[in-house]
């Protein structure tokens, strides 16, 4: 079964790069069982995020600077 992404109804699989699963890319650091190790990595799991619907992650993975200039806890 596929993880689809709410705002264009295309499965997760079909965004990440090919012959990469959801399961073994961003899944993992989603549900913070692993670290984003690169900038590339932290940018395709806040996509991932989006597509899910998991905004708090979104919301967690802002700058420091960011969240304090807008009153994000």
């Amino acid at each position: 079964s596929y993880n689809i992404d709410f705002l264009t109804g295309i499965p997760i699989e079909l965004l990440l790069l090919p012959g990469i699963q959801f399961s073994q890319c961003c899944e993992p650091i989603l549900t913070k069982q692993k670290a984003a190790k690169t900038p590339q990595e932290l940018m395709r799991s806040r996509f991932s995020a989006y597509a899910v619907n998991n905004f708090q992650y979104v919301i967690d993975t802002y700058a420091l600077e960011v969240r304090k200039q807008h009153n994000i806890k």
